[in-house]
């Protein structure tokens, strides 16, 4: 059986505003059925750290879903699964004083010290003054980088879930159009940025 390269987009829906929150991981995924099934793929994702993710969201937040897609990958066919949430987020927001764009950059390294080989997230909004410290960084104390943290520690490591195993990968597509046999790389490590990050295009979703 192939390791599969896989997508996982979380997609989220701020219940005010309308604006969408969006977070995309890779994996390398061994699992040993033929063909894959990328709903039990989605359905594991969860599964492992769902509940971790809905603590970073805020009350103001609903998750909609988590879809899995097959990437770009020599001799596996496309193919996608979804794994319906429909929960909002449970941090509580004592105030929404800043701005959606503004959250926290996850940066993920591997051990190709290269532009392609490196990755980064853009968490979703911390909403709440509660979240920061002066000069522009994240309070380390509050629960928005506790919960990010919580949940880092599980989805950006790997595990496994009955006889599939979940790798953590950084996925180069630019690789793979050029024909490089190399355009997957192991996250090794990953590190919560303390100064703040502001996302502008979530001022323009939808």
């Amino acid at each position: 059986m192939p390791a599969y390269y896989v997508r996982a987009a979380i997609r989220s829906t701020n219940t005010s505003s309308g604006a969408l929150v969006v977070n995309t991981l890779h994996y390398e995924v061994d699992q040993l059925t033929s063909p894959a099934d990328y709903t039990a793929m989605a359905s594991d994702l969860w599964t492992a750290w769902g509940t971790q993710y809905l603590a970073i969201l805020g009350t103001v937040d609903h998750c909609n879903e988590l879809t899995v897609t097959q990437e770009g990958q020599t001799g596996v066919a496309p193919g996608q699964g979804i794994h319906a949430v429909n929960a909002n987020g449970t941090r509580t927001l004592v105030d929404e004083y800043l701005s959606p764009a503004l959250c926290q950059l996850v940066s993920l390294q591997t051990a190709t010290p290269k532009r392609y080989g490196r990755g980064r997230l853009f968490m979703p909004p911390a909403y709440t003054r509660g979240a920061t410290n002066a000069g522009g960084i994240w309070d380390t104390t509050a629960p928005y980088n506790i919960n990010i943290a919580a949940w880092a520690a599980v989805a950006l490591n790997p595990f496994t879930h009955g006889s599939t195993g979940y790798q953590p990968i950084v996925y180069s597509r630019t690789q793979f159009l050029r024909g490089d046999p190399a355009y997957t790389f192991p996250v090794k490590a990953f590190i919560l940025k303390p100064q703040q990050h502001f996302l502008r295009s979530r001022l323009s979703s939808p």
